[in-house]
């Protein structure tokens, strides 16, 4: 842990650099995907794109970063079904609509993962997609936050995905992190920079302590402000994501300290301390 006088400085980059994104590895865990139909599937599965699974929590009212590896089990819950009237506005512009015959379904989804910390969290999923490998070939997997049917079909016709079980993550005990600052002025606030999932965290604060509550299997830098001092705790450990050897220039911390000069001039001191890391993920 460092202290540095509030007075004096005010500047910590928790923040990850992306210097080569294609080096970030993907997920390819075993999953078995029940459908709504009563068919399974038995595979491999990656999610396709860059995204991570995203997720809107109910009462959180933020999006939350969930990897493969965090689940346990996600059940896809028919939030709401209905057969709806096909429709197309009558003027561009306006919210008057006309409708057609017939009917097409329509399903709304919530989700409900079990984590590997045996915490289990309810929200909105982004749609996301998958590739699915199996004995019998590789396919394309849609999990849809909403779907709509085709015209005139029942409701009975629309097959979804149920549940995905990843077989071998397994509920482990739940670590988290919770501590006390004294003598250093009133506790305002503590974050913590989830580096597996780069996302930030927040502890409740009560007095002088804080507590971080289970806190998913990673690593976590920490960022304490009293009303007089900044503490910062920077893990050392490389996310397994970005594994990587090759070292960082010295060209680097060069144009770093160069650039941020060119920042806004709000803080009347700005020194960049430290770069540490490779080229596939590095802390300033």
């Amino acid at each position: 842990m460092k202290t540095i006088q509030s007075n004096i400085l005010i500047i910590a980059l928790l923040a990850t650099i992306g210097l080569d994104a294609r080096i970030r590895k993907k997920e390819r865990l075993a999953a078995i995907i029940s459908m709504s139909d009563g068919s399974i599937y038995q595979g491999t599965l990656e999610i396709i794109g860059s995204r991570p699974l995203t997720i809107v929590v109910f009462g959180e009212k933020r999006q939350r970063k969930i990897l493969l590896s965090d689940i346990v089990l996600l059940e896809h819950i028919v939030e709401k079904k209905s057969l709806e009237r096909p429709w197309t506005f009558k003027e561009s512009g306006r919210i008057e609509k006309i409708y057609s015959e017939g009917s097409y379904p329509l399903f709304n989804f919530k989700s409900k993962i079990t984590l590997v910390t045996g915490d289990v969290i309810e929200g909105h999923i982004l749609s996301a997609a998958f590739t699915l490998r199996a004995k019998t070939g590789k396919a394309k997997i849609f999990l849809k936050r909403q779907i709509k049917g085709k015209l005139n079909d029942p409701l009975a016709a629309v097959v979804h995905i149920s549940t995905i079980r990843f077989p071998d993550i397994k509920i482990q005990d739940a670590a988290g992190i919770k501590g006390k600052v004294e003598g250093l002025g009133k506790l305002r606030s503590v974050t913590a920079l989830d580096n597996e999932r780069e996302l930030v965290v927040f502890a409740r604060v009560k007095g002088d302590s804080y507590d971080f509550g289970s806190l998913l299997p990673g690593s976590y830098d920490l960022c304490i402000f009293t009303d007089s001092h900044v503490l910062m705790g920077q893990s050392a450990v490389t996310p397994k994501a970005y594994k990587g050897k090759a070292l960082l220039p010295k060209e680097d911390m060069e144009g770093i300290r160069k650039n941020l000069k060119l920042a806004d001039d709000f803080f009347n001191n700005r020194w960049a301390l430290a770069l540490k890391g490779h080229r596939a993920f590095a802390k300033a």
